[in-house]
């Protein structure tokens, strides 16, 4: 019975997005029945492209695309990386506690048509600091009088915050020019998790998408001001019973604790949905592992009744599957980073791809970083 009531409690937490249109579906998405394929079987309109610079770059884990833009932090989140035209235009490096520096970027974001550079640092509480592009000089910041823990650009005028509110936190609207909250959009109640910590947003063609994670999973549309639930879903396996993992003790407990995942008791713990897109065909994104194990990334798509889900995306002749960075306006890109002779798998025979990929790192000097462009089918 205390389960039970833990279990009931935890699903109504989850429920604080007043929901304006029906939800359309609910699934249960069950990761043991994707299909393992191989990434030049699934991809289309691939291309690879180098990345030019001048100056050495570090390791980078966090990429935004926009367009023939990308802006990449480095893994130590202490870089920020401009390119247009995959060729390095604007670097930004400024540790300490002075005007226009940080001690890490906790969360980023671009304005591509303001050119402004968002930088989140807790160091700064409430404050988001902002940065010319492409010559990264600090202009000034928001004060926006909550702790801010994310940021998306919703309009020219408007960011779309998520900020700690008490003991959970808040997705509200912020308006540029007067350094004021003029909207709630969604409250997040009774776990003390942050905003950023459940969700994920991206950018959809007229709106954004907001997608949760926890007891149920979901993808909302943030439109015209309304969030509008239209999946909701859950991860399960053939006959096994779905647990909350709340062992605060236990190995990897914090992970699984930050996630606030419902999973199998399979002990395989899922996140989703990252990479979101919706189009004529169907609403598509990508999932993996809570702890972010690229070998467990899967795709999922829908398109009417039927569903299409895919992992695996291995390229024979790389030592690494090939998964989404970030999204694009058509598609996905993955950076690769390391030298050729790192990344090349010689235990089999490379395809056409991998021998591109590896011929076009080879060329570069000092600096053997690709992305790699495409979509699924």
């Amino acid at each position: 019975m205390k389960r039970q009531y833990i279990l009931f409690s935890l699903a109504l937490l989850m429920a604080g997005c007043t929901q304006t249109t029906p939800v359309i579906s609910d699934l249960e998405i069950n990761p043991q029945n994707a299909v393992d394929v191989l990434f030049e079987d699934v991809a289309c309109n691939v291309k690879v492209v180098p990345l030019k610079s001048d100056e050495l770059l570090h390791d980078c884990t966090y990429v935004r695309c926009y367009g023939d833009e990308l802006v990449m932090v480095d893994t130590q989140k202490e870089w920020v990386y401009y390119f247009k035209d995959n060729e390095l235009q604007g670097t930004l490096h400024s540790l300490g506690r002075g005007p226009g520096e940080y001690n890490m970027i906790d969360y980023y974001e671009y304005d591509s048509k303001g050119k402004i550079l968002y930088i989140v640092s807790l160091s700064g509480n409430d404050a988001i600091m902002r940065y010319s592009v492409p010559d990264m000089k600090y202009i000034g910041k928001l004060n926006v009088g909550k702790r801010v823990e994310c940021v998306r650009v919703y309009d020219e005028n408007t960011l779309l915050l998520g900020v700690k509110e008490g003991d959970g936190g808040a997705l509200v609207l912020f308006d540029i020019p007067t350094e004021t909250i003029k909207e709630t959009i969604c409250e997040l109640t009774g776990h003390g998790l942050s905003y950023s910590d459940r969700s994920i947003f991206d950018n959809g063609d007229d709106g954004m998408f907001v997608a949760r994670y926890g007891v149920t999973s979901s993808i909302s549309e943030l439109k015209d001001g309304n969030l509008n639930c239209i999946l909701k879903y859950d991860f399960g396996e053939d006959g096994a019973e779905q647990v909350f993992y709340n062992d605060l003790n236990g190995p990897g407990a914090a992970d699984a604790y930050l996630g606030y995942i419902f999973s199998p008791a399979s002990d395989t713990k899922f996140t989703g949905g990252k990479f979101i897109r919706q189009n004529a065909s169907g609403l598509s994104f990508w999932y993996s592992t809570l702890l972010g194990e690229e070998k467990n990334s899967r795709y999922f798509r829908m398109d009417g009744d039927k569903q299409v889900h895919l992992k695996g995306f291995n390229v024979p002749g790389l030592n690494k599957p090939m998964v989404p960075s970030c999204s694009t306006p058509d598609g996905y890109a993955t950076v690769i980073c390391g030298d050729a002779e790192s990344l090349a798998d010689t235990s089999v025979e490379a395809s056409p791809l991998a021998k591109e990929i590896l011929k076009t790192i080879s060329l570069l000097v000092d600096n053997y970083m690709v992305v790699v462009y495409y979509d699924i089918r």
